[in-house]
């Protein structure tokens, strides 16, 4: 898989089942320290792979505009969805859009707090709680740019940042 200039070539995720066979033999050894490890490579794998499948099941395109596979991102600590991110950026027509989900990270507060708080409204009409198949987010235009913020549960939150559109 050729990578962008400057980034290495996407490593597969760790092996998920060979991780928990190495905790299991740890474990029976008393080698907690290394099963713990095991655990851990075992999370991260399957974070990874999850990561993986949302990228495969978004559009090709978007109003046009295509993304570089090269580009795309996936990470995670391996701490139970701590700092697990996903992103894609579609660009077409002098146009931007960024797509991202984050989990645990500080937008989840920062989103949660402009939905529940009145004084984050702005007078100025940059900012609006929007509600879209049910679930609520924030609609912020800053600087030219539009981001749209949806939370997933208490946790996640998937994030939509448009450069270069007339409109939301």
């Amino acid at each position: 898989n050729p990578s962008a200039a400057g980034r290495g070539t996407k490593l597969p995720p760790p092996n998920v089942s060979q991780h928990i066979a190495d905790a299991n033999t740890a474990v029976a050894s008393k080698n907690y320290t290394n099963a713990k490890f095991e655990i851990q490579q075992a999370i991260l794998g399957v974070e990874l792979e999850i990561g993986y499948k949302i990228l495969e099941n978004l559009p090709s395109t978007v109003n046009s505009m295509s993304f570089d596979e090269n580009n795309d991102q996936v990470s995670s600590s391996g701490y139970g969805f701590v700092g697990f991110t996903v992103g894609r950026s579609y660009e077409g027509n002098n146009k931007v859009l960024n797509f991202s989900v984050v989990s645990n990270n500080v937008l989840i507060s920062a989103y949660s707090s402009m939905m529940t708080n009145a004084s984050y409204s702005s007078s100025e009409g940059e900012q609006k709680t929007v509600n879209i198949d049910g679930n609520r987010g924030v609609l912020r235009f800053e600087n030219g740019n539009y981001e749209l913020g949806i939370p997933l549960g208490q946790t996640s939150i998937i994030v939509f940042d448009c450069d270069g559109f007339a409109d939301e």
